[in-house]
């Protein structure tokens, strides 16, 4: 099995490969949550993280997504994951994974043929401002949220109550053809990231604040971080970005208690052909 800082190595190449895609063909990306808070306060990964995440435009993210559909590689050894890509993918970011590799997280149904060493591609989608229908969109998306963590993450056998919830909503609705991640993104494309000129991470509704947002010019006029002795694209507005996620007093360690790895094994199977 990988050790951490064998996976963080991994997803570190990932990024730069992904980075040099953007950049070749003209989409926009910036690093996301930990990853950027990472890249502030320790210059590469938080020491006892193994996750990256970036967010893009949805303009940009479905060129990427598009470009995988029609077999066009991102990156050497590197495959796209997406609901619309893989039925047993569950998840509203898409993923890019090594195909060297091999990963197990102890906590969704399903597992992907290519599941391996990934980074979390998170679209920005515009905010609604319609003042009617814009509550109605919203409680449809809570709801497709709802089924998307169900399917995602329902455990047969396990007995608890949130799994026995999980049980109930696929029983009663389903969730055939990730219909509910197409009707999520359905919704979130009403609103135009640059035409209305206000976004964020819609689809992750826990962490939605509308007193928070980023603009096009977050993407459009990225400004540049160290992360693991490479610059990456952060948004301009990164000091908000990590106050809205992460409080105030970001810059300080958490307790060692609530210092959390993701809960996942990989190993290394091969040369990616």
């Amino acid at each position: 099995m990988l050790t951490l800082r064998e996976v963080q190595n991994v997803e570190t190449e990932i990024l730069s490969k992904v980075h040099d895609y953007c950049v070749a063909n003209g989409l926009r990306y910036c690093l996301a949550y930990g990853t950027l808070l990472g890249a502030v306060r320790h210059h590469g990964f938080i020491p006892w993280d193994n996750d990256i995440d970036i967010f893009m435009p949805r303009a940009d993210y479905d060129k990427l997504i598009d470009a995988a559909r029609q077999g066009q590689k991102i990156g050497e050894n590197l495959t796209v994951l997406h609901y619309d890509l893989d039925p047993k993918f569950h998840y509203f970011a898409a993923r890019v994974c090594d195909t060297r590799t091999r990963a197990y997280p102890t906590y969704i149904r399903e597992y992907p043929e290519n599941l391996g060493v990934w980074i979390d591609l998170f679209a920005v989608d515009g905010i609604w401002e319609h003042p009617y229908l814009h509550p109605l969109w919203q409680a449809e998306l809570f709801f497709c949220k709802l089924m998307q963590r169900a399917d995602t993450y329902y455990m047969p056998g396990k007995k608890t109550a949130s799994n026995r919830v999980k049980k109930l909503l696929l029983t009663l609705f389903g969730n055939k053809n990730n219909k509910f991640q197409r009707r999520a993104e359905e919704l979130t494309r009403k609103c135009d990231f640059d035409k209305c000129g206000r976004g964020i991470d819609i689809t992750d509704w826990e962490r939605v604040n509308y007193d928070f947002y980023f603009t096009p010019e977050d993407f459009n006029e990225p400004l540049t971080v160290d992360f693991e002795g490479r610059k990456f694209f952060a948004p301009q507005k990164w000091d908000e970005h990590l106050k809205n996620t992460y409080g105030g007093n970001y810059m300080q360690l958490p307790p060692e208690d609530k210092r959390v790895t993701h809960d996942f094994a990989t190993e290394w199977i091969g040369d990616g052909r």
